[in-house]
């Protein structure tokens, strides 16, 4: 009812709102997100830790079931009936138990993990390795982890054929290939790609002369920058002196 002397005001018509936990779906949603991305390459990356740890700890195994014997150069040669094909970790060369002094293709492994040892590449694998677990989901990791095995197959290859018959040792790796359970990080002495390798031990090493045209691209590159920027650089300042010239009159 209209009270006598009150003022009739009209209706004011607020703004719908929706109040409860719709109003924060779009930021729970983002943080649920990052949550699972969080989630998923965490697994990601404990799975290949795993794998990696578990690869080690087999190596440790392996050394302490095998017959170990120091070799003058400061390698040790493990004998064991666990290994089915030689490797090697470091400076611990594995070699199946039946490998006695009087095996002909004793020498020729030797050699070829030999030069996996003193040239470090068991540090270059187990750097890539740890590459791999940090970024597991990205591809180019893993392919720079396997075409760095690669190359410290060629160049193991290339230094134990020097030390014997190159085609007697690619005979070796014919004869001795096959396919077993193996160690991820090591260097396996039959180890695949077979093909590339014997493709590589029948190529001759670059003349000195290649390397030394591959080392003067950097100087010519960077002689040829220098020559480009040059003109630009003086047209750059006479455009600028130009620019900043008082003219008197006009032509």
């Amino acid at each position: 009812p209209v009270l006598p002397g009150a003022q009739t005001a009209g209706a004011l018509v607020l703004p719908e709102i929706s109040v409860g936990s719709s109003a924060l779906l779009p930021e729970t949603a983002g943080h649920d997100l990052n949550l699972m991305l969080l989630w998923a390459y965490g697994l990601g990356a404990g799975w290949a830790l795993l794998r990696f740890l578990s690869g080690l700890g087999r190596l440790l195994w392996l050394s302490r079931r095998g017959c170990a014997e120091t070799l003058a150069d400061g390698c040790v040669l493990i004998r064991s009936e666990h290994v089915a094909m030689p490797f090697s970790f470091f400076r611990w060369i594995f070699v199946p138990g039946d490998f006695g002094d009087e095996t002909p293709e004793l020498k020729p492994v030797l050699d070829h993990e030999r030069a996996h040892a003193f040239d470090g590449h068991s540090l270059d694998v187990l750097l890539f390795e740890l590459l791999g677990v940090a970024l597991w989901f990205h591809p180019l990791a893993h392919w720079y982890r396997k075409a760095i095995r690669e190359v410290h197959e060629f160049l193991a290859d290339d230094s134990a054929a020097r030390q014997s018959n190159r085609r007697q040792y690619g005979l070796l790796l014919l004869q001795q290939a096959q396919t077993v359970q193996t160690v991820s990080f090591v260097h396996h002495f039959y180890q695949s790609p077979l093909k590339q390798r014997l493709i590589m031990l029948t190529k001759k090493s670059s003349a000195p002369v290649r390397g030394l045209q591959y080392g003067l691209l950097l100087p010519v590159a960077l002689l040829l920058a220098v020559l480009f920027q040059a003109p630009v650089s003086a047209q750059t300042t006479a455009t600028s002196k130009q620019d900043n010239t008082v003219l008197t009159t006009c032509d």
